[in-house]
């Protein structure tokens, strides 16, 4: 994560890349990372309930 940080810092003040391609990669991990969660939660309460149910 520090390294993440680190190197989103330096990109930005180097000006080596756009800002919009950083936008748009922090859109697409942050929209991935959310599907990840949601069906993670997903399959978790599936597990607990055919856990109480057997």
């Amino acid at each position: 994560m520090a390294f993440m940080m680190g190197g989103d810092i330096a990109l930005r003040a180097s000006g080596a890349v756009p800002e919009r391609f950083i936008a748009v990669f922090y859109s697409g991990l942050g929209a991935s990372l959310l599907l990840a969660g949601i069906l993670f939660g997903r399959n978790y309460g599936r597990l607990r309930l055919d856990a109480q149910t057997n």
